[in-house]
């Protein structure tokens, strides 16, 4: 359900994505991380871009995302 929210767009869903969107690309890429790691680094990659320009105390999520991000493609390595 999350992964067809965040792939598909609604001009319903225009006040909300910006309160809904970051999260679920992570808990989409999170369902992702034992599964299939291209999917899980998509999906927090696109997080990542949303939130790369987020204000300073947003950052520590960031951070930890790109972390994630780094393990991940390490492992498929």
């Amino acid at each position: 359900l999350l992964e067809r929210y965040v792939t598909e767009t609604d001009d319903d869903r225009l006040f909300t994505d910006y309160l809904e969107l970051p999260g679920a690309f992570i808990r989409v890429g999170e369902s992702y991380e034992n599964q299939d790691a291209t999917k899980a680094v998509e999906y927090y990659n696109r997080f990542v871009d949303l939130w790369s320009g987020a204000d300073p105390e947003l950052q520590p999520i960031v951070t930890d995302v790109r972390a994630r991000i780094a393990r991940l493609v390490g492992e498929a390595n």
